[in-house]
């Protein structure tokens, strides 16, 4: 921070821009709790007053409590402290008491006295940076007046490439009512990873057809998804997830151990693999009718049986759910690959997960991200276009 009252706008010039941002938000604060929330947003910030002030927009997807916040900053030349005012949309008339502070050493430390859950608790700022295209946001609440401290939520701020005016570089190739396709589109919106799409052509009569020249060119199974980043096209969602856990780490998508990710990306096999042959015989409920009575009937008997498969599926994951939030150490991609599963085995009038309860509250949960919100509004419009009534 400079001596000068000339300078008053500097503090937080390196956060004006667009950027992403991953959140880890502790799960219950001053609670000893040990588990954190992860998941993606996004932030916009600008200047305001003649640079006595500035403004950011952040858009927060809280798994099951989505909200837009905006911080409003003041500073005061003269006493050379900032104020740090927040709003959001959950309560837009309400106002949290302001923070404090100012930078020091290129760290900003802000406090201030707000009421947690009806106690009284001290709260603290702490905003960093590391590079031109990195920052860092910390919260913590203190409940004895400072002498100890809990952070409980954690944002990094990353500038994408297309953030700072460059060309978008990531390119998806998918489909309306692609399964595999909204598993990748989910995985890109929890990374926060901005990219472009194209919709090949479908129909319940033809399929995917004509085939796209792009995806020709891609993939010699002539099949979405295709994702290019960069100079590097992969096809096969599963390839394509690991790439962006190695290339794009945060939020992470897999566990560290190696033991626990091994186990994770089985559930995801098995989600692929496995549950997938008797779902495509419900598949066949939303093209055309056989015009030979006798296979139409064999069709049906088939997709008799597949549901009965499907119900067993459902039993061994209500045992593998039991005490747990998500498939894994955290949310991942098997919870993807099998709420894609459920989605379309739903969507096509399959068993439903009434006598699964355990199953059915996970399904929610993972429901309810936005990445995941997304990708089920998507597929109902498609299917609202493009298939019969079931």
């Amino acid at each position: 921070m400079s001596d000068s009252n000339d300078s008053y706008g500097v503090d937080f010039d390196f956060l004006i821009g667009a950027w992403q941002v991953h959140h880890r938000r502790l799960a219950r604060r001053l609670a000893g709790c040990q588990d954190w929330v992860e998941f993606a947003g996004t932030s916009v910030a600008r200047k305001l007053l003649g640079g006595f002030g500035n403004i950011d927009e952040n858009h927060i997807p809280l798994p099951g409590d989505p909200y837009v916040g905006v911080t409003l900053r003041t500073y005061d030349p003269k006493a050379q402290i900032w104020s740090i005012h927040w709003f959001d949309s959950r309560h837009p008339s309400a106002h949290d008491p302001p923070m404090a502070g100012r930078f020091a050493e290129g760290v900003g430390t802000f406090y201030g006295d707000h009421v947690f859950e009806t106690k009284p608790v001290r709260v603290r700022f702490i905003w960093s940076r590391d590079a031109a295209t990195r920052c860092r946001w910390q919260q913590a609440f203190s409940a004895d007046a400072g002498r100890s401290w809990e952070t409980n939520w954690i944002m990094d701020f990353s500038r994408s490439l297309t953030a700072m005016g460059a060309p978008m570089s990531r390119h998806l190739y998918s489909g309306p009512l692609s399964l595999f396709s909204r598993k990748v589109e989910i995985a890109l919106n929890e990374k926060a990873l901005p990219f472009e799409r194209t919709m090949v052509p479908f129909t319940q009569a033809k399929g995917y057809s004509p085939k796209h020249p792009a995806v020709l060119a891609a993939n010699p199974k002539a099949q979405v998804p295709v994702l290019i980043d960069d100079d590097l096209t992969l096809f096969d969602s599963t390839l394509i997830f690991e790439y962006l856990e190695d290339a794009y780490p945060r939020p992470a998508l897999y566990p560290k151990e190696p033991r626990a990710r091994a186990r994770c990306r089985l559930l995801e096999l098995t989600a692929d693999e496995i549950l997938l042959p008797p779902l495509i015989a419900l598949m066949r409920r939303t093209t055309p009718a056989d015009p030979d009575p006798e296979r139409q009937r064999l069709r049906e008997a088939e997709a008799s049986r597949a549901e009965a498969t499907l119900r067993d599926h459902y039993a061994r994951f209500e045992t593998v759910l039991a005490g747990r939030e998500f498939l894994c150490d955290g949310f991942s991609v098997a919870d993807i690959a099998l709420f894609m599963m459920i989605l379309f085995t739903l969507r096509l009038k399959g068993p439903r997960l009434d006598a699964h309860p355990v199953l059915a509250a996970w399904y929610a949960r993972v429901g309810a991200r936005p990445g995941a919100a997304k990708a089920a509004a998507e597929i109902a419009a498609a299917d609202r276009e493009l298939s019969p009534p079931l």
